[in-house]
């Protein structure tokens, strides 16, 4: 961290000053001072207005507002993850998790991380049953997250436990496979 304020005492002008922000916002949470990793999010917003979309809508905001759920300020984190839901309204709790889930320390501080965007208001799960109104097109779309409709014209739907059933039942890897990402909510297989 001292190198991070040292770089912005030398640079104070730097257009790139709002990505030292965030990770000095970054290495505060991961050192458990959340009352400081706060103040250096904000400042990271506040010195890019117009950063772009994958920022605003989530690399700042989850931090964010977990740290005001965590420093005793839950309703400011309800207000940040607010705003954010406006810029990307498919944030859930479960996004959240470990590269490494062997990782038991890892583990622990994205769960950690959960509870804290839990108490701050973010949603735990998508429905996958939820019915956007989306019409079904035969486009190839630029943004690959967002609304979808719910039948697509020559393919069968199938729910993503039916779909883990089915590649777990496939896979015949040697390794540890988990169907994905998140995958403690689903079991892994070893074979």
């Amino acid at each position: 961290m001292p190198l991070y304020e040292k770089s912005i005492r030398l640079d104070p002008r730097d257009p790139f000053l709002f990505n030292r922000y965030a990770f000095l916002g970054f290495s505060a949470a991961s050192a458990c001072t959340l009352g400081r990793s706060g103040s250096w999010f904000e400042r990271s917003l506040a010195a890019n207005p117009e950063a772009i979309r994958p920022i605003r809508r989530r690399q700042i905001p989850s931090p964010l507002a977990r740290a005001y759920a965590m420093t005793g300020r839950p309703m400011t984190g309800t207000r940040v993850v607010g705003e954010a839901n406006t810029l990307w309204p498919f944030a859930t709790v479960r996004t959240n998790s470990p590269e490494n889930p062997t990782n038991a320390v890892l583990a622990a501080q994205i769960e950690e991380l959960n509870e804290a965007l839990r108490l701050a208001g973010v949603r735990d799960h998508a429905e996958e049953d939820a019915d956007f109104g989306v019409v079904t097109d035969d486009k190839l779309h630029q943004d690959l997250a967002g609304q979808t409709p719910t039948t697509v014209p020559g393919a069968a739907t199938i729910k993503t436990r039916n779909w883990c059933r089915s590649w777990q039942r496939e896979s015949r890897s040697s390794s540890t496979r988990h169907c994905i990402r998140g995958a403690g909510h689903f079991p892994a297989r070893s074979g």
